[in-house]
Parts: structure tokens; sequence; C-alpha cells
């Protein structure tokens, strides 16, 4: 994880939303989207939507 942060720094990515994702009820693994500027309001409502479909298992993409 200390290369992921560090790209994170080097990328300029100063805000980060994250999900956990379960398969059969486990949580298996999260999910990390990476922002240079701090997503409001309605655009962080649709981040989360997209976030929550990309974390579904059962979610076709």
């Amino acid at each position: 994880m200390a290369d992921a942060k560090k790209l994170s720094v080097t990328a300029a990515v100063m805000y980060r939303r994250s999900i956990g994702i379960k398969v059969n009820g486990l949580a298996v693994g999260t999910l990390n989207v990476g922002f240079i500027e701090d997503p409001l309001g309605s655009l962080d409502d649709e981040v989360e939507k997209v976030m929550k479909k990309w974390a579904d298992p059962t979610h076709i993409l």
C-alpha cells in the first residue's frame, strides 16, 4: 500500500472516495477513486452511484 499512497501523492490526488467490496457476504477488498478536486454535491452523489455499480459483483459493467 505504500506504493499506492506514493502514486496518489505523485499524481496530485488530494481527495479519495472508497467503497468496500463484498462477495457472498465476505469482504474481499476496497475500491478507491482519487480526485484532484473535491467532488461536491450532485457530482459526489454520482460518483457514489458509479462506485457501487463497480463494487457489485453481479453488475455487468
